[in-house]
């Protein structure tokens, strides 16, 4: 049997005892199925289905000035998420603030 033809008959005895109501155990055994096989393509599964899943994309995060009657320019911009703060200064150079927002992007 050709690779492409076992997993897709792996996958098909997955989705079929998932389908069923037995266990792996009683699915197995009236299948002729060796446990550790189907555990083992259950996690292999699994598995592909998690890294093919599409990656999380960043939530905005809403921003709020303590102090919004003020009209005087902000020398100063917090950003808090949890226990993290980033603080952008006025001025700041804009590659330096991509760098760091694709780093801290990566993590």
């Amino acid at each position: 049997m050709k690779l492409k033809e076992r997993q897709a008959l792996r996958k098909a005895q997955v989705r079929q005892y998932r389908q069923s109501s037995q266990t792996a155990e009683q699915w197995c055994k009236t299948h002729q199925v060796n446990i550790h096989t189907l555990r083992y393509w259950i996690t292999k599964l699994n598995q592909s289905t998690q890294s093919s899943a599409t990656p999380k994309q960043p939530a905005w995060v809403s921003l709020a000035f303590a102090d919004a009657k003020s009209s005087s320019p902000r020398s100063c911009l917090r950003l808090r998420k949890g226990a993290f703060t980033l603080e952008v200064e006025a001025g700041v150079d804009p590659l330096l603030l991509r760098g760091v927002l694709q780093a801290l992007q990566e993590v």
